[in-house]
């Protein structure tokens, strides 16, 4: 299952195959929900959510959306029923009037949804969960002004706590938020914030561009995280990966940047590695990454294997 905003014709999508590896047929749906208009400026985008929701045995695709259109506003979600083929009627969460970026959503088999988003007028990160995907908590922010960049949320295996990452563009930082409980107490308090990494590399980029940022999440057998980030132009342009160890993160190379530090190239390049990163970890809790890295290819490094 596959959401995607589709620019040409200002509409949302879900997609599936009727195979696992994409090799079979592919069926598309509209989401019940078309933005009226153009999203506002930069960092503002139409983006997609997805996760699945589990309920007796069946898992039902919840797509949530940020729609960023100058009227309307908010983040919405619509439950796809597999059965029917067919959407349920799509529920705003947040109006998020001064507007939305960032968007990252994650879901456990015992049937949580946790959804993390940066609402602009408060330039915050904000936390909301469900159960059921049509009742969510009230949405709660988390960590200071100016963070949110790069944002990724996953719910901890080990012990079913949620954890996110992200960027402070402005001061240079990379982010590390976990709380202490379960997702729906998570929904009030509970939250902590471990810096990560204080030369992360981001001077030059500005709200325009900062989409460039990006961070995921790994946990290990016993629920210690991993975050991999990159380390962009102003520092040494290479794909970071941080390891939570007695309250600190300690940092290594997994691919290095060309030309060491880049001094003097522009803060949007594709000498840097990282860029877009995302990290899947498997049953045996071996983790493969994929991104955008030097030469502008798209790379798989992976790690455990």
């Amino acid at each position: 299952w596959i959401g995607y905003f589709d620019t040409s014709n200002n509409r949302f999508y879900l997609v599936t195959n009727t195979q696992a590896d994409g090799g079979g047929s592919w069926s598309s749906y509209e989401y019940p929900g078309t933005p009226a208009g153009a999203p506002g400026a930069l960092p503002m985008a139409n983006q997609v959510g997805l996760a699945m929701l589990y309920s007796g045995g069946v898992a039902s695709p919840v797509m949530a959306v940020l729609d960023n259109a100058v009227t309307g506003r908010g983040l919405k979600v619509a439950i796809f029923n597999r059965s029917t083929l067919t959407w349920s009627s799509a529920s705003t969460i947040d109006t998020i009037a001064s507007g939305s970026s960032a968007l990252a959503v994650n879901f456990s088999e015992s049937g949580t949804i946790v959804l993390a988003y940066r609402d602009l007028l408060s330039n915050k990160v904000k936390y909301t969960t469900s159960t059921t995907g049509t009742t969510w908590s009230t949405p709660i922010m988390i960590g200071s002004v100016g963070q949110g960049a790069g944002l990724n949320i996953k719910i901890n295996p080990y012990n079913g706590f949620p954890s996110m990452s992200y960027f402070d563009r402005a001061n240079n930082q990379v982010i590390y938020a976990e709380c202490s409980a379960l997702p729906a107490d998570c929904a009030t308090t509970g939250w902590t914030h471990i810096l990560v990494d204080s030369s992360a590399g981001t001077s030059g980029l500005v709200a325009g561009n900062e989409q460039l940022l990006s961070s995921s999440l790994s946990f290990d057998s016993v629920g210690v995280p991993t975050v991999y980030f990159p380390n962009g132009q102003s520092s040494t342009g290479a794909l970071k990966a941080g390891v939570l160890s007695s309250g600190a993160f300690t940092l290594s190379t997994l691919l290095a940047g060309i030309n060491g530090n880049l001094s003097g190239s522009p803060a949007v390049n594709f000498a840097v590695a990282g860029w877009g990163v995302t990290s899947t970890t498997n049953s045996s809790y071996r983790t493969t990454m994929s991104y955008l890295g030097p030469g502008n290819w798209m790379y798989v490094t992976s790690c455990g294997y």
